[in-house]
């Protein structure tokens, strides 16, 4: 797992920024994307980051990048923070926001995406080789594109699994 700031990241993803790298792939022409509600039990947003994990992070890198948090005293930022120290990693989420995930970290991604869900920020989870653009939102929503149609419908029976009703 490699944590980096947005500037680092959009060095290695060869863009001007991360933001532009996600938002114009997750609106590309000819695009289907899904809109599904999130699950609001910390059980099935733990199966929901764990199969997130298995389909796009088990066999190839991934990137997270949390794009929003709560900075009242409700956010559970120590617990988070509390985490990154554990990894070796100090810094602040406005010093580091963006995670690159090797298939060795699928643990450290569940964490990660765990902790995001049960706290209701907003991240987005992709790939630099344009196979999948997932955006989870504090308003507890997930939208999803995925380039393989094979994914698309793992996606789809694997939330249905979870009663995540398609929006």
């Amino acid at each position: 797992m490699k944590l980096m700031n947005e500037q680092e990241a959009s060095r290695l993803l060869g863009c001007t920024n991360v933001n532009s790298f996600f938002t114009s792939n997750l609106n590309k022409p000819g695009a289907e994307a899904l809109r599904f509600k999130l699950p609001r039990e910390a059980a099935r947003q733990t199966i929901l980051a764990k199969y997130l994990a298995t389909l796009f992070c088990s066999e190839n890198p991934c990137w997270l990048q949390i794009t929003y948090w709560h900075d009242d005293s409700d956010a559970n930022q120590d617990l988070f923070y509390g985490y990154r120290s554990g990894r070796g990693d100090v810094r602040k989420l406005q010093d580091a926001s963006v995670y690159e995930f090797s298939p060795d970290d699928a643990n450290q991604f569940i964490s990660i995406v765990s902790m995001v869900l049960y706290f209701s920020w907003d991240a987005r989870v992709f790939d630099p080789d344009e196979a999948f653009f997932i955006n989870i939102s504090h308003d507890e929503f997930i939208d999803c594109v995925v380039s393989s149609r094979d994914s698309l419908e793992l996606l789809v029976s694997e939330f249905a699994r979870l009663e995540m009703r398609r929006l």
